[in-house]
């Protein structure tokens, strides 16, 4: 027997078919969409959600560099990629090459068209602590973004600022002219926008619970910066994209200022249904941003 719905208002019996309550005048359809989510949030919801598939995305993306960079040099023909040495130094420290080739962000190469650059770097990692890092940050902050924003914007403004992120490390390089040959990979641009948004909503919270979350947002942004500076100047193997962090988190706030949360972001229809499309389109995009990395490496190996 089918259930019968009922009004979250005033508790009268509805049609299945009936988005308002005739007697009380309650939005059903509202009420579902907070409740439910939206298409987003209903789509992941069978693998526990956004955060938990960007972490398996990453992942998935990891263990394809160990096995690109396997065959890659296997078929090159390069003794130290065979055996179980060759698999933890993939595992530790991808080779910078395999990472250019899949997609890793080279801003002289952004320059001359290779837009895909801007996304791929997103999903790629420099290693197992590397990403181990990144993972741990995204889980740990992740889950407040979505409760805050809801899945579908919190997908788009993630990709978003790693887009930003990447885009800020070439336009630093169009200005300074250095670094235009370094492969940058990760997903912290897009993790400090997360951060970003936190800080801002903190901001626009007030008081003491909003200082709560604002206060470690702006301390962690501190603290890798400072991180950053002490690494990149002793020049050692441990390199951090000060740029890409700062342009990541600058997009984060700047949509954290503006986009509404709570109730009132789940709340409204139509705005749930636009940030779902274009987190999907931005999903889509970055699939489609492998294509042309996929592409490269099997002209490579078609010619070995």
């Amino acid at each position: 027997m089918a259930a019968v719905p009922m009004c979250p208002g005033c508790r009268a019996l509805l049609s299945p078919e009936e988005a308002a309550c005739p007697y009380c005048g309650w939005n059903v359809r509202l009420t579902e969409v907070r409740r439910e989510g939206g298409l987003v949030e209903r789509a992941l919801r069978p693998v526990g959600g956004l955060i938990p598939a960007l972490i398996g995305a990453n992942v998935l993306l990891f263990v394809a560099t160990i096995v690109a960079q396997k065959v890659l040099l296997a078929a090159a023909g390069d003794r130290e990629g065979r055996g179980l040495d060759g698999a933890m130094d993939a595992i530790l420290s991808p080779r910078a090459k395999v990472l250019v080739l899949l997609g890793g962000n080279v801003p002289a190469d952004v320059v001359r068209g290779q837009a895909w650059r801007l996304l791929c770097p997103v999903f790629l990692h420099g290693g197992l602590l590397h990403i181990f890092v990144n993972m741990m940050s995204l889980r740990n902050i992740g889950g407040a973004v979505v409760e805050a924003y809801g899945a579908g914007k919190a997908l788009a403004l993630y990709l978003g600022a790693g887009i930003a992120g990447n885009l800020a490390s070439v336009l630093w390089f169009l200005w300074t002219g250095n670094g235009g040959n370094v492969v940058r990979i990760g997903a912290s641009g897009a993790i400090f926008g997360l951060v970003g948004m936190l800080a801002a909503l903190g901001f626009r919270i007030g008081g003491e619970p909003g200082k709560a979350l604002w206060k470690p947002m702006l301390q962690s942004m501190g603290i890798m910066l400072v991180l950053g500076f002490v690494l990149n100047g002793t020049g050692g193997p441990i390199l951090l994209d000060n740029t890409g962090h700062v342009g990541g988190f600058l997009f984060g706030f700047a949509a954290g200022w503006v986009c509404t949360f709570g109730i009132r972001s789940r709340g409204d229809l139509p705005a749930v249904r636009a940030w779902d499309a274009i987190g999907g389109l931005l999903a889509l995009f970055t699939v489609a941003a492998f294509v042309p990395p996929a592409l490269l490496v099997a002209g490579i190996l078609s010619t070995k």
